[in-house]
């Protein structure tokens, strides 16, 4: 699989070492793994442990326990019989990136809060970011503040411009539909492409989670909603195995980013689905081996999307922007 973003997920780590751990027999098969265990020894929330694991029954090493845990078969294609429960300790030696994910990189761990925060601003016209005032806020290095804000302009959420000053990047109303307008042309091509490499284990838990949202939708969080749109926007496309393709898209994502601090942060859930049936129609025709079919209904969600976006953005900027943390300023 490749990836629409520069940084290697939390989830991706966490499934290589497991990987390396069942393909080497250290974790043998009959082993039962739970989510929480895991989570709790790489100090992670269970997301990035449940997807991790979610890749391991797509690689046929690991498989659902009655409806509770993960019983490891190792690629055995014979029945495994259950032994012993998971030990995390076995994981504290000889596992590359360990480190890594247990002490994590300086700007993941201030990366989240400047996203929303600069997202959250972008609506309201430009805004200068002050480099040192950001490292200073936060109590990192201006290193640590310049790789963040490179990331997050490799995502369309900040810019620099002819003085080479750091500034958020306005989300305005042309913009929404230029890159609109971009995703149209280029995202169906990519799931096109990345529909036969993405698995059915991965596609019916993205359409079971989508269902059971959808069901209890509006009483829902934003995080939900935020996982079913990364699920089709960037997990499957990032099956597709065209990286030129990929990161062309890269820059569309600020539109998602914006879109998960506006929607029921902002303003208020609206009363009906946002875009789960839609989704829906998609990760089904994916499900059935139908990726020209998959592509045009993506195709058609992208348009209708399009008027959504627009009047939650109408909305939002005819409200009172939030007030600006000290290392933004009005330019």
């Amino acid at each position: 699989m490749r990836t629409i973003f520069s940084a290697e997920p939390i989830y991706r780590k966490i499934q290589g070492i497991l990987e390396q751990k069942i393909v080497g027999s250290e974790i043998e098969p009959g082993t039962v793994i739970l989510e929480g265990p895991i989570a709790e020894f790489f100090g992670v929330s269970r997301a990035p442990v449940k997807k991790a694991l979610s890749h391991l029954i797509v690689q046929g090493l690991v498989k659902r326990f009655e409806g509770r845990g993960y019983l490891v078969t190792g690629g055995s294609l014979t029945p495994v019989e259950r032994r012993r429960t998971f030990d995390p300790a076995l994981l504290d030696s000889g596992a590359p990136g360990l480190a890594e994910i247990k002490t994590p990189a300086a700007w993941e761990r201030i990366y989240d809060e400047v996203e929303r925060e600069l997202a959250s601003h972008s609506p309201f016209g430009p805004q200068r970011i002050v480099e040192n005032d950001l490292a200073q806020h936060f109590g990192v290095s201006r290193t640590v503040a310049h790789d963040v804000l490179t990331r997050l302009q490799n995502l369309g959420i900040t810019g620099k411009d002819k003085q080479s000053r750091w500034f958020v990047v306005p989300l305005t109303v042309e913009r929404v539909r230029h890159l609109y307008e971009v995703r149209r042309i280029l995202e169906p091509a990519a799931l096109a492409k990345a529909a036969a490499l993405i698995g059915q284990a991965t596609l019916e838990e993205m359409i079971g989670r989508l269902d059971a949202t959808w069901a209890a939708y509006p009483d829902v969080s934003i995080r939900q909603l935020d996982q079913l749109e990364r699920d089709l926007h960037i997990d499957c496309i990032s099956h597709c195995d065209n990286q030129e393709l990929l990161d062309l898209l890269k820059r569309t994502q600020a539109l998602l980013i914006s879109n998960k601090y506006v929607l029921g942060g902002h303003i208020d859930l609206p009363g009906i689905d946002p875009f789960m049936g839609e989704h829906r129609l998609v990760l089904q025709a994916l499900l059935d081996g139908k990726p020209a079919r998959a592509a045009v209904a993506l195709r058609r969600h992208l348009d209708l999307s399009v008027t959504k976006i627009v009047r939650r953005l109408e909305i939002l900027q005819s409200s009172e922007p939030p007030p600006l943390p000290p290392y933004l300023s009005g330019t």
